[in-house]
């Protein structure tokens, strides 16, 4: 229009917005109510959508309102109460309207609408006749040109194919004249050495004792590397057995513990009721004291306390009218013994008591040697604990625990690995401590604190983090980022390709059906797209050439 046919046309770009984006800054239905507003310039307008978002962003026809009659009351209460409107209306003039910054009051200007002169033309029926015409004429020729077009399209493909078959058949000429090519010139430097040989004089046994002579530097060569094989096996089956050795004397030592404990356990339990039996006897002894103390106590009332009974008149004119039969005697010694028998308790009880405390001085003579026993059993335990718990726990915090901190911090979160200790062996473990927010306290990772996708980030970062102390050559990881969100898969996916991408690290293989787009890739990556279903063309049938053109 400009270069051509020199005219000069205002041209604007249509602005990005839909026009459901433009909302009015008072709601129409408001206005419609309370002040009498009938319609809005942008509804009296019949343009395509594109202007209508241009005139909406740069004239805000969304926001002028048109009213029939308003009387000067209703003006004025609109330009005090409406204070959002800035211009509307009315049958004959048009308000504009201005608030003071600084009073807030309004200041308004009011202008007369002119009659309309522009887009008021009528229409000639005669040349709109003829244009129509000559459109259905141009449209009949345009399909006959869009036929034309099919045909040569037809044409093109069919040109196309032939045009590959012709690249296929150069391709495979191409190949036959290379491979004839290195055939003669294969055939070429044959004949040259062959010719060469010929012209040329050499002897046999020379070339016979310098092949010997090689061969027995390489001979020499294998011997030395065999021995050197032979002895990093031994080093390593040398190593192996001090690793199964330590393993058994763990395994000993802590039978040993088990059945010491238990043994322990078992004497003490026979301490204890040899202690109750000792209190039992000890009770009994003092009661049967008791008793006789009662008994002598009585024997003395009754003898008004003589020690002698033989030099008191009375007790011997007693012993007078006593039996001088000696059977009758017998009688009476028999009756006295049966009550002296019941005076001063039975002599078994204190027999039995004499040896419950000897039996207890042996227990406890067996208790003390079992005590010694168990105390150095515990000095060697604790000395073997220590031989292997203290490089355990460094390894944890100084390598494990270092390494997976890093790698959260990296991520601007915070990570710490622990060694759980236990006095039961079976119970140790590590405990993972993870934050994934600064307004949280380290906690322990589990299925009801944190989320799936932060168990997924903290089960990688730890297995990046047991790499250095895990020698394997491969590690596979399947759907690792299933349930990460996309700033942490992205995390995640950086860190595992500058590590794997390190010198002397095993190789990582990442198993995923989805990927991110401009992820960060280093030289050392590959990525394989594994295609298949039914819709997929065969191997046999695959062409990477006929693809590409």
């Amino acid at each position: 229009l400009h270069d051509n046919m020199k005219l000069k046309v205002n041209s604007a770009c249509a602005p990005s917005e839909r026009l459901d984006f433009f909302k009015p800054s008072v709601p129409f239905a408001v206005l419609k109510e309370r002040y009498h507003f009938e319609k809005r310039v942008i509804d009296l307008i019949e343009v395509p959508e594109p202007v209508l978002c241009f005139f909406c962003k740069y004239h805000h026809l969304q926001d002028l309102p048109i009213a029939g009659n308003l009387g000067p009351a209703d003006i004025q209460r609109v330009i005090h109460e409406v204070k959002q409107l800035q211009s509307f209306f009315t049958a004959s003039s048009r308000y504009m309207v201005k608030h003071s910054k600084y009073s807030g009051q309004p200041v308004t200007k009011s202008s007369d609408l002119m009659d309309a002169f522009i887009l008021s033309g009528s229409v000639d029926l005669r040349q709109k006749e003829v244009l129509e015409r000559e459109i259905g004429e141009a449209q009949q020729a345009l399909e006959a040109i869009a036929v034309g077009y099919r045909e040569l399209e037809q044409q093109d493909v069919a040109l196309r194919q032939e045009d590959n078959r012709l690249r296929k058949e150069k391709n495979e000429l191409l190949k036959v004249k290379d491979n004839r090519k290195k055939l003669e010139a294969n055939i070429e430097s044959r004949q040259t050495k062959l010719t060469t040989l010929r012209g040329s004089s050499f002897d046999l046994k020379v070339l016979e004792e310098q092949c010997e002579e090689a061969v027995s530097k390489v001979q020499e060569k294998r011997v030395l590397c065999f021995n050197e094989l032979v002895a990093k096996v031994h080093v390593c089956l040398e190593a192996a057995h001090n690793r199964i050795k330590a393993g058994l004397s763990a395994a000993s030592v802590e039978v040993l513990h088990s059945y010491l404990a238990d043994r322990y356990q078992r004497k003490k339990r026979e301490w204890d009721n040899a202690e109750q039996e000792y209190e039992r006897a000890k009770e009994k002894e003092n009661s049967v004291k008791t008793v006789t103390q009662n008994k002598l106590t009585l024997a003395k009332s009754k003898s008004n306390g003589v020690e002698n009974p033989m030099k008191d008149d009375r007790l011997s004119r007693i012993f007078s009218t006593l039996p001088e039969d000696l059977g009758e005697i017998d009688d009476k010694i028999h009756e006295y013994h049966t009550m002296a028998e019941l005076c001063f308790g039975d002599e078994g009880v204190l027999k039995e008591y004499e040896e419950r405390e000897k039996q207890i001085e042996r227990l406890q003579e067996e208790v003390k040697e079992e005590e010694g026993s168990v105390d150095r059993d515990k000095q060697s335990i604790d000395g073997l604990k220590q031989s292997w718990l203290e490089p355990l726990r460094k390894l944890v915090d100084e390598k494990v625990s270092a390494k997976f901190g890093e790698f959260f911090r990296q991520m601007n979160c915070a990570g710490e690995v622990r060694l759980k200790e236990n006095e039961n062996f079976g119970k140790y473990g590590v405990e993972i401590l993870v934050k994934f927010r600064s307004s949280e306290e380290l906690q322990a990772l589990s299925a009801h604190r944190q989320s799936g996708g932060e168990r997924s980030v903290s089960t990688m970062l730890y297995l990046m983090a047991l790499q250095e102390i895990t020698k394997c050559p491969f590690r596979a990881v399947d759907e690792i980022n299933q349930g990460m969100d996309p700033a942490n898969e992205r995390r995640i996916f950086d860190l595992i390709v500058q590590t794997a991408s390190q010198p002397n690290t095993s190789q990582y293989f990442l198993l995923t059906p989805k990927l991110l787009q401009n992820l960060n890739y280093s030289p050392a990556v590959r990525v394989h797209i594994v295609a298949n279903g039914q819709e997929m063309v065969k191997y046999s049938e695959w062409n990477m050439d006929s693809f590409l053109i």
